[in-house]
């Protein structure tokens, strides 16, 4: 459930392994995947977050693969 899915990610932030500190979440349109993580963002303080991405086919800057890593070194410098 979303719920479960939820907590695991919150479980999922608390860890201090370095090589676990990149999620990329992926599955089909319309699963819920961008709600998921806007719940998940919004329970952390902003200081948590380093950066962010969300893929939108409806936007044509938020469907390019190529603006991924730009976005997310923007976000990070």
């Amino acid at each position: 459930t979303r719920a479960k899915i939820l907590k695991d990610l919150m479980d999922w932030t608390s860890r201090q392994d370095p090589s676990e500190r990149i999620l990329v979440l992926h599955g089909r349109a319309g699963m819920g995947k961008s709600s998921i993580v806007h719940a998940l963002l919004r329970s952390f303080p902003e200081d948590r977050i380093a950066a962010s991405f969300f893929f939108n086919r409806g936007s044509e800057e938020c469907k390019d693969p190529y603006r991924v890593v730009p976005t997310l070194a923007h976000q990070l410098a």
